[in-house]
């Protein structure tokens, strides 16, 4: 008994011994050459651990490192640099497959994630072609005997001192010449055990705003091996706030995840925080805050936010979206619903018009004087669809109202279906202008020709309110009824318009020409005092268009007003930009012309040809259209022009017929002199 107390004792001591010696029996050179190697190896980047090594058991097996190097693009910066590697575990619950870590923390860590011109990542590890990965001793393809199997799976799982300290993060694009710097990262991580919440805090600098970021999940056990775990998430910065909480599923079953819970974002400046996020100037936003809350649905293959509220200034809206990512492009479903827009406030104010003069056109035959301008024509460049392809859509949006110029719109629905580059829009009936609007366009971007397609009725609607606003023409007043059913295939403007079908029509009623009285014109021949303000008053101005291959023609050109008539008929080549117009004016002895339903086919009629490009109109009288009407009934003009002068009380000299009506085709074409327009003499004493 003696000898076997005396036998234990001594393997006691020498196992203590052995603990002891361990450590410095352990050759750490070697096992670094091999670690080096082996991830050179299988990575084909350097791998050094340049600072000691050192290893110890008890009470706790600890490694650590210092100075640890793996390297990033030949000639660059190193993508992973570690000043300091300080691990430790438990030994006794180890053996038994417990993982109780006591310390972990990296010290002063920098990260350089780069992207190369061509768009190579220094984080693709990918072993060089034609080197085989190492395979250990008795690996030969199988398992070895007792070895874990790949479904193996932590059984329990503490940590204790777990840090990052000091750490920086470097992202570098070179195809895009942008970089993103994350520095003075410290976090921690907490984990009793995995049957307690797991908890992590960071805070950090990103290009110089601090950060911070709280994240907690409980139980630990469902992030780690399945179940469903209550999660509560926070970011914040410096005017943005991000909170996030719910229920985190990972079936056991290995299906993907789920999580669910409300979430809430607020931003004081949204376009700092924009910018922030981009890397770039702050963008020019007709907001400034945001507020967003909803309930978020997210998975691996689909993200949603359902019953939300969001206030951006002054704008409000609710609804439901989600977005699919698992197709060949993300695919975006939802209703929205937005309270009463204001439009003035959120579009830039228009560019104040400049009056530009215009030179006179020169008589035919003539080349243009020095100085005309040219016009410039439809634009060649193709129209960039490449944003209909991104996603895919099928949006309904519920406007309650909106103001434009001043002008409030009705309730609207508006309906948006995008599906691989084909885009879809409808607009339900909406009141705008005085009047109402409807319609719909469509827009095929998959081919390499795309297709263009609108129809839309106007009914109604003022004209001067629209042209003010859209196209800077004040000239013209009066309720307008449009009807467009256009298509055109084409990648320009210019080829656009060269292939435009289709129909148009368009009726201004009860309105003004203004700039031009005509009835005073005709008053200074009599020497009568002008009165009334300075439009010419119309009960029509319409036409309509049949248009094929981008050439539109009429033979219903009509305006009817107090003591004019006019008729006309011709082409528009829309490509070209080229009118080419036959306009028959009527003087006619009555003033009473508004509510006239159709032409008056007698008086005195003085045809004009209107040529030229949009921005060069020419307009001359048709003296071979004169003479063939004098010569086929000369009477009938003689007493037309009879009773005009009886109606005006014995005019006997002054404006020509003529320039009455030129006179008339100034005002409506915005101030542009006819052709050699006679001046008016003016009445004796005036």
């Amino acid at each position: 008994m003696r000898r076997l107390l005396i036998g234990i004792v001594v393997l006691l001591v020498l196992l203590g011994a052995a603990v002891v010696a361990l450590p410095f029996l352990i050759p750490t050179g070697p096992l670094v050459a091999r670690l080096e190697q082996a991830v050179e190896q299988r990575t084909g980047r350097d791998f050094t651990v340049a600072g000691p090594v050192s290893v110890s058991v008890l009470p706790v097996l600890a490694v650590t490192a210092e100075d640890v190097r793996f390297a990033g693009f030949q000639g660059g910066d190193d993508l992973l640099r570690l000043g300091r590697l300080d691990l430790r575990l438990r030994l006794w619950p180890l053996l038994s497959g417990d993982i109780q870590v006591d310390r972990f923390v990296l010290v002063e860590p920098r990260i350089v994630l780069e992207t190369d011109a061509r768009g190579r990542a220094n984080w693709d590890l990918a072993a060089p072609q034609g080197t085989p990965a190492p395979q250990a001793a008795g690996d030969a393809g199988s398992p070895r005997s007792g070895s874990p199997q790949s479904g193996a799976t932590v059984q329990e799982l503490a940590l204790g001192d777990v840090e990052v300290v000091d750490g920086t993060l470097i992202y570098r694009d070179a195809a895009a010449g942008t970089e993103r710097v994350v520095q003075d990262l410290d976090a921690s991580v907490t984990l009793a055990a995995l049957d307690e919440p797991l908890a992590v805090e960071a805070t950090l600098s990103l290009d110089g705003r601090p950060l911070r970021l709280s994240a907690s999940a409980a139980p630990a056990r469902a992030v780690v091996a399945g179940g469903s775990a209550d999660i509560q998430a926070s970011v914040e910065a410096a005017g943005t706030a991000l909170t996030l909480g719910g229920t985190l599923a990972r079936p056991a079953d290995g299906s993907a995840p789920r999580l669910e819970g409300p979430v809430q974002v607020t931003a004081e400046s949204l376009p700092d925080l924009l910018a922030w996020l981009a890397g770039g100037a702050p963008p020019a936003l007709p907001v400034q805050s945001l507020r967003l809350a909803g309930t978020l649905q997210a998975t691996p293959q689909r993200v949603a936010l359902g019953g939300f509220d969001l206030a951006a200034d002054d704008i409000a809206a609710k609804g439901d979206i989600a977005v699919a990512l698992g197709g060949a492009r993300p695919a975006v479903r939802g209703s929205v619903a937005v309270a009463r827009l204001d439009l003035d406030r959120l579009l830039p104010p228009p560019p104040a018009a400049e009056p530009t003069p215009v030179p006179a056109t020169p008589p035919a035959g003539q080349p243009p004087a020095a100085g005309a301008t040219a016009d410039p024509g439809w634009s060649r460049e193709p129209v960039d669809l490449s944003a209909l392809r991104l996603a895919d859509a099928d949006l309904t949006v519920q406007l309650a109202g909106v103001l434009v110029s001043g002008v409030e719109a009705g309730p609207t629905r508006l309906g948006l279906t995008l599906d691989n580059g084909r885009l879809a829009a409808t607009l339900g009936e909406t009141a705008l202008f005085g009047g109402s609007v409807r319609g719909a366009a469509r827009i095929d971007g998959r081919a390499a020709t795309p297709g263009w397609q609108v129809d839309a009725t106007v009914a109604g609607m003022q004209a001067e309110p629209v042209l003010t606003r859209f196209a800077g023409f004040k000239r013209l007043t009066g309720a307008s009824d449009v009807e467009l059913a256009l298509k055109a295939a084409g990648a320009s403007p210019h080829d656009i318009m060269g292939s435009l079908d289709g129909r148009a029509s368009m009726v201004f009623r009860d309105g003004a020409i203004k700039g031009i009285n005509i009835a005073n014109m005709v008053r200074a021949v009599t020497g009568g005092a002008a009165e009334g303000p300075q439009q010419t008053d119309f009960a029509e101005l319409g036409a309509s268009f049949a248009i094929a291959r981008g050439v539109a023609r009429t033979d219903d050109l009509r305006l009817l007003a107090p003591l004019l008539r006019v008729q006309g008929g011709g082409t528009v080549a829309l490509q070209d930009r080229q009118v080419d117009l036959r306009i028959v004016p009527r003087l006619v002895a009555s003033i009473e012309g508004q509510g006239a339903g159709r032409t008056d086919p007698s008086g005195l009629s003085v045809p004009i040809l209107v040529r030229g490009s949009f921005t060069d109109l020419s307009f001359t009288p048709d003296l071979a259209g004169i003479a063939r009407e004098t010569l086929r009934d000369p009477k009938a003009a003689k007493e037309a022009l009879k009773d005009l002068k009886g109606t005006l009380k014995g005019a006997t000299e002054g404006v020509k017929p003529e320039d009455a009506v030129r006179g008339a085709l100034e005002g409506l074409l915005g101030g542009r002199k006819p052709e050699q327009a006679p001046q008016a003499k003016p009445p004796q004493g005036q």
